[in-house]
């Protein structure tokens, strides 16, 4: 595989989601072996943590929490 065919689950590696175990096994071989990926996937998880800091930090407010709302629904309808 090259890089670009690691791309979507390596974001998904640095967010935390749950990936099936033989994707996980050749995504951290490639990791290992493909610095480019390894620094992208270090500035995918540093960006994650941050993001949750940020998110952690102030409580949305409802106009924040609707406007969320409407692009949730609008990007699942878009996707369906």
């Amino acid at each position: 595989m090259n890089c670009h065919e690691f791309e979507a689950d390596l974001v998904d590696l640095a967010r935390g989601a749950d990936l099936a175990a033989a994707v996980e096994e050749r995504l951290h071989g490639h990791l290992e072996e493909c610095a480019g990926c390894a620094a992208h996937f270090e500035r995918q998880r540093s960006l994650t943590t941050q993001l949750k800091v940020l998110a952690s930090a102030a409580p949305p407010s409802p106009r924040a929490l609707a406007i969320e709302q409407h692009l949730l629904h609008v990007f699942a309808e878009r996707h369906a």
